[in-house]
């Protein structure tokens, strides 16, 4: 059996990486294993787990790939305004450590390095946003592609379950106790289902991508709307939310503007179409009901 490393696995997206955890390898016919480790694992460890294979099979690696959640494992809005605390240093290392071990990294970045007033940014788009955690992202990125252009670094915008303080559980918590919800009007996205984006960043391996893709949902829309249409799938009303700040501070403020990617780049390279966004909604209440969720107090509906 192969194995992935998935660095960050206490990130909302390494989490559901994690959550299955024997995966079928979409370069060949092997059952593969995702192995996760903290975001603040050094790339010793690969270095380490790569000795301790070979100590059993001479001259074989089980590990297949590294994927790294940097400092974007979750979406753009739930990162918040501080800048991600993992260091560029750390990233580059782990980086390095793949190109020297003959190892694919890919990393999760974030549609946050973006700003407006442009929509659906494509991957050369030049209206980036100024703020210290929006420039560390972009930092992440060089770092890893100057390690190796075979890297992948996949910008995105993610949702899924994590845990009872995850961003999407709260948001859920405070509609099915009808609490107000302070929203930023001005942030827009292209959101994409958690299970959506590792899915098709596996096709982006089995096509043998590297560089900068954007992979995101189908539509763009705004935080508020997000909220909304997330309490008409769970049965909720959102009546109590509270508009922040105006139309002026999106310019410089993370991710608090216009951050809807383009996805033509991938959509060309494997020939697929993104998913819509009501219907990715309707996967991750299925996906609550299924692992009964929804009978649990903090998103009890």
């Amino acid at each position: 059996m192969q194995e992935i490393i998935v660095v960050g696995s206490e990130t909302m997206v390494g989490h559901n990486w994690l959550k299955g955890s024997k995966i079928h390898d979409p370069e060949g016919s092997h059952e593969v294993s995702v192995v996760g480790l903290p975001l603040n694992a050094p790339a010793s460890r690969l270095q380490e787990i790569i000795r301790e294979s070979n100590s059993r099979k001479p001259g074989t690696s089980i590990v297949r790939r590294v994927v790294h959640c940097g400092g974007a494992g979750e979406n753009g809005w739930a990162i918040g305004t501080c800048t991600p605390f993992i260091s560029t240093r750390h990233v580059s290392d782990w980086a390095r450590t793949c190109h020297e071990q003959h190892l694919p990294m890919t990393l999760i970045s974030s549609d946050a390095i973006f700003t407006g007033p442009w929509m659906f940014h494509p991957e050369n788009s030049e209206s980036v946003c100024p703020s210290p955690a929006a420039t560390h992202l972009r930092e992440l990125e060089a770092a890893v592609l100057d390690a190796s252009a075979g890297h992948l670094v996949v910008r995105t915008h993610p949702f899924g379950w994590h845990h009872e303080k995850g961003w999407l559980e709260q948001s859920l918590r405070a509609l099915s106790k009808q609490s107000p919800i302070d929203m930023e009007t001005t942030r827009h996205a292209s959101p994409i289902y958690v299970r959506d984006l590792i899915s098709m960043i596996q096709r982006a391996w089995a096509g043998g991508l590297s560089g900068i893709y954007h992979i995101s949902g189908a539509e763009r829309i705004s935080c508020a709307q997000f909220i909304h249409r997330l309490a008409q799938v769970f049965h909720l009303e959102a009546h109590r939310m509270r508009p922040l700040h105006p139309l002026e501070v999106r310019i410089s403020r993370f991710a608090a503007g216009e951050t809807s990617l383009q996805t033509r780049k991938i959509r060309r390279a494997l020939g697929i179409s993104m998913p819509m966004f009501m219907d990715s909604l309707y996967a991750l209440r299925e996906e609550a009901e299924a692992q009964n969720f929804l009978n649990q107090e903090m998103i009890a509906a």
